[in-house]
């Protein structure tokens, strides 16, 4: 629900109702970290200070109504569309995609740096517009299956 990569008031709307409902805690739509993780249209902007105030709003919206919002940051790795994001879908092994035949690409090690750091801005975000407590739980996943690299990052 996203317009403009930033949620508006039908999103806030959205998530306010759910806990009038009787939701405890709210995981609010996932928001990809880097341009190459984007994999639909309605995704939230990355990579731009300029959500926090919307997302403030939305935190605000779920907490004032007695639950917590938490965000969920992704990067879809193989499982990107580069036909919405106009951006390569990147891998640490350059597996296969399920959207399309041409696969991804097998990121750098300057690549994979890059895309922690994408994770590390991304949490500040959601850190700063309320969306995670002192210390957010962090939970990577990933199929193993196509988790492969020919040699280690910083190895």
């Amino acid at each position: 629900m996203a317009s403009d990569g930033v949620p508006g008031d039908r999103h806030i709307a959205y998530h306010a109702e759910r806990v009038m409902g009787g939701a405890g805690m709210i995981v609010v739509e996932p928001m990809q970290v880097h341009p190459a993780a984007v994999l639909t249209r309605g995704n939230f902007r990355p990579g731009d200070d300029n959500v926090i105030p919307h997302f403030r709003k939305v935190a605000t919206a779920i907490k004032q109504n007695g639950a917590i919002a938490i965000r969920q940051l992704y990067h879809g790795g193989a499982h990107g569309n580069s036909g919405n994001s106009h951006h390569p879908h990147w891998s640490p092994s350059g597996s296969p995609c399920y959207h399309d035949s041409e696969g991804s690409h097998s990121m750098s090690e300057a690549e994979i740096w890059d895309t922690i750091d994408c994770f590390v801005q991304a949490a500040r975000r959601c850190r700063r517009a309320n969306m995670l407590s002192q210390r957010p739980p962090i939970h990577f996943a990933q199929n193993q299956s196509r988790l492969r690299r020919e040699k280690p990052v910083g190895g």
